[in-house]
Formats: structure tokens, sequence, C-alpha cells
């Protein structure tokens, strides 16, 4: 696997990746005003290529994605299509949970309000909002640590944040190990969208993107990893209509036929499959404009952790 593996040798700032966490961490890092230098491709050791892979489809059985229409860039966004398919999945205690306090709208609140790198207690979103009740800093500390962090805060769209809110993926991807084991859970998900830096910012477009996820596990031996591969085809995503038009994607364990129980890492790439502008999803090839993917938050929803 051609990956990129590297440290990043940077100063430490007091910074918070996003509403909820308060670390020290490299938080500067991939927060310029240029697209390719804002990437993030690391792959922690001992990634390696998945001994199984299995394609999913878009079905009540396979996986989902946002409103479900994508005839439109404003119409692309929220968890209509997975509350659809899967309403137990957006429940708590019996109550619906909504993509933000106003419901399930593109332009509500995800977060409580606050100055970018200030901390802001969320808490009173939990049991209203989506991302706020099933992120995964609510299920173990160890979720609460470190750049990914942002990934596991609850905060599904952009709210003003920039690169602090979103982690970008060019196609390489990016591959992590857990600092926990996962015991069980019901699905998996993440909010994400296109980022471009085509120049049409405003107006915006529908990318299709082939989605690859991998989840590893240690084998017998208690240090070699094995993954197990999804590839989610033609997911549709808005790209450069408005950073606050994410999209949850998502599909449950039992229809993908897996056993989260021993989870301890995970993988993310992606290839484009349709840009109607045409950008490039490979940073490095000097193309005139590019396409990435903007993953802003990770859920492993009603999980527990050792």
């Amino acid at each position: 696997m051609n990956k990129k593996r590297f440290l990043l040798i940077l100063p430490l700032l007091l910074l918070v990746s996003c509403a909820d966490t308060d670390e020290l961490y490299d938080g500067d890092a991939y927060a310029t005003q240029n697209l390719l230098q804002n990437r993030y491709s690391r792959w922690d050791d001992g990634l390696v290529e998945p001994e199984e892979s299995r394609v999913l489809p878009h079905a009540p059985n396979g996986f989902f994605y946002g409103s479900g229409d994508s005839s439109s860039p404003s119409r692309c966004y929220g968890l209509a299509e997975g509350k659809a398919w899967h309403p137990d999945f957006f429940r708590e205690n019996g109550k619906e949970l909504f993509w933000t306090e106003q419901g399930d709208t593109a332009y509500g609140n995800d977060i409580v309000g606050g100055n970018v790198g200030q901390w802001v207690d969320n808490s009173s979103l939990v049991g209203t909002v989506y991302g706020q009740t099933k992120k995964m800093s609510r299920y173990s500390k160890a979720f609460s640590s470190g750049y990914l962090s942002k990934l596991y805060n609850g905060q599904v769209k952009c709210d003003g944040w920039s690169s602090y809110s979103m982690v970008l993926l060019d196609k390489e991807g990016y591959g992590t190990i857990f600092s926990s084991e996962m015991q069980g859970g019901s699905y998996f998900a993440f909010s994400a969208r296109g980022a471009s830096d085509t120049p049409d910012s405003g107006k915006g477009r529908v990318l299709s993107m082939d989605i690859t996820v991998t989840f590893y596990k240690y084998a017998a031996d208690g240090r070699t990893l094995n993954g197990t591969a999804f590839l989610l085809p033609d997911v549709h995503l808005q790209a450069n209509f408005s950073s606050d038009y994410t999209s949850l994607v998502g599909f449950s364990f039992q229809d993908a036929n897996y056993d989260p129980a021993g989870t301890v890492g995970m993988s993310m790439t992606y290839a484009l499959k349709d840009d109607p502008l045409g950008a490039s999803d490979d940073f490095s090839d000097g193309a005139s404009y590019h396409v990435g993917l903007s993953l802003l938050e990770v859920f492993f929803p009603d999980s527990t952790w050792n």
C-alpha cells in the first residue's frame, strides 16, 4: 500500500479543535487558505491492505446519504434518507433527534454558539441534536484528545469554523488506530461534503464519489492488523455551494454483515467518479483545480469501548 506515513513536527498550540475538546495538538496544521496544503493524509503504522472487500448498495439494506435528493447542491444535506430508512438510529430514549436545533435543516445550530477556538459546553443539545447526542467523545474520553478529536465532538457542519471543524482528504485518504477497542455498536456514519478550489463558490455543484471505509481488528497474534473494506459507490455530495451543507453517510453493521466487536481502527479513501467541472482528486498532479472530501464528523453511534 503506497500510503503517506509521516510525523508532523510543528509547534504545539493550545487550541480547541472544535466545540467540545480542549487539548494540546498541532491545531494550526492544515488551516491555510490553500486547499492543497490543507489535506490530512496520515496513515498510522500497521494499517495494511484489507483482507476482505465488500460493496454496499445505495438501498435501505445498504448505505444511505444525505437527504436522498441530489438533484441540486441546495438539496444535498442532512440525514433525512437515513432517518427514513432506519428511524431507530435517530432516536435517544424514545425521542427523535434532529440535524440541528431548528430541525432537519441546513442552517440551524448543531453546536452552541461561540468563537472559533473557544471552549463551549454543548450538553444542552444532547437529546435534541443528532451530532451532540451521538458523538464519540460521549462514549469514550479517548476520543477527546489529539488532532482527530475534531471528528468526534459532534460538529456536523462548518459553522464558520473553516479548517478547525473538518479534516480535508485527497484520494489517498487517511488511516488511524483508535486509543480504545470497540466492544459493540449498531452502525457507522460520517458527515461530509465536497471541497474544491474551482471558481464556482456560491453556485456549487453535485459530485459523485466512490468512498471506501475500512475497519481494522487485531489478528490472533495480537499484533497484526486485518482490515475489512466497504465500498460505498456513487455517493452524491455538494461542493462549493455552502460549507454548512453537509450530508450524513452511513450503514448498519448488520446490513454490512460485519461484527464491530474488536475494531481498533479505520481508514477512509475515495475516488472521484464524476465532477461537472472536471477537477482532479489527485492533489499532486499539477492540475489547475482539485476536489477533496471534507470530513466533518465520524460516528459509531450507541457503541461501547474498553
